[in-house]
């Protein structure tokens, strides 16, 4: 985890236009996975969902929350680049967050 977390540092941190080509790589990469399970779910004969008999681990649940909410930091991020943030991108919330 930390030599993947080290890696994705130095590759952000390597430039704009080369952080935007790894990050279409990587979706290239996640797509072909998601395409590979999708293959084999259809591949493979229908089984009915077996109930676990014990509680799981609770690694499992974290797993579950990391990929539930990454990408909430993508507009943020996005915004802090933007030369005229207020005016390019949508806002929808309150005239609170406006002011």
């Amino acid at each position: 985890m930390i030599g993947m977390g080290v890696f994705l540092t130095g590759f952000t941190m390597a430039g704009a236009g080369r952080s935007a080509t790894g990050a279409a790589a990587l979706t290239v990469v996640k797509l072909g996975l998601l395409a590979a399970v999708a293959l084999a779910g259809l591949a493979l004969p229908v089984a009915p969902a077996v109930v676990p008999a014990g509680p799981t681990h609770p690694a499992t649940a974290l797993v579950l929350l990391f990929f539930a909410f990454v990408g909430f930091e993508r507009p943020t991020a996005v915004a802090g680049e933007a030369v005229a943030a207020r005016r390019s991108l949508p806002w929808r919330w309150s005239a609170a967050w406006r002011a």
